[in-house]
């Protein structure tokens, strides 16, 4: 078996020797260069959002360091009141570990309507007052 990606293997889901059905997640991977982000965007921001837009990331553990990317994807169902967007960094850090808490800021081409919101995987998601709140 190999990976489509270079990565690190970040959870076994079987023992030896079970049997699994087709279609079972057997391991997890993690990238270890470049890797995407699930953003949760509220329902008043997601008609903004567009692909290959422009965003900002911060990550709270990496002190200084403003990365940016690109909007990848963006899901037409919504899970509770957020719609998920997949962000592709373009900017390298090899400090950037599965699950660290970032926020990103979307670039819109009028300035003056720039939104924030906390970024975490759909399933992680929670609201409270105006953030999302999540793990990458």
């Amino acid at each position: 078996m190999t990976a489509p990606f270079n990565g690190v293997i970040t959870a076994i889901n079987v023992e030896p020797n079970e049997v699994v059905n087709q279609g079972s997640q057997i391991i997890e991977i993690n990238s270890i260069v470049n890797p995407d982000i699930e953003a949760g965007v509220p329902e008043g921001a997601i008609a903004s959002i567009q692909y290959n837009q422009e965003v900002t990331v911060v990550f709270n553990s990496l002190a200084g360091a403003i990365l940016h990317g690109r909007v990848h994807e963006i899901d037409y169902s919504s899970a509770v009141s957020t719609y998920p967007v997949t962000i592709r960094l373009t900017d390298d850090d090899e400090r950037i570990r599965p699950g660290m808490p970032a926020t990103a800021t979307f670039q819109y081409d009028d300035k003056r309507h720039s939104e924030k919101a906390k970024i975490g995987p759909p399933s992680a998601v929670g609201k409270d007052g105006q953030w999302i709140y999540g793990q990458v």
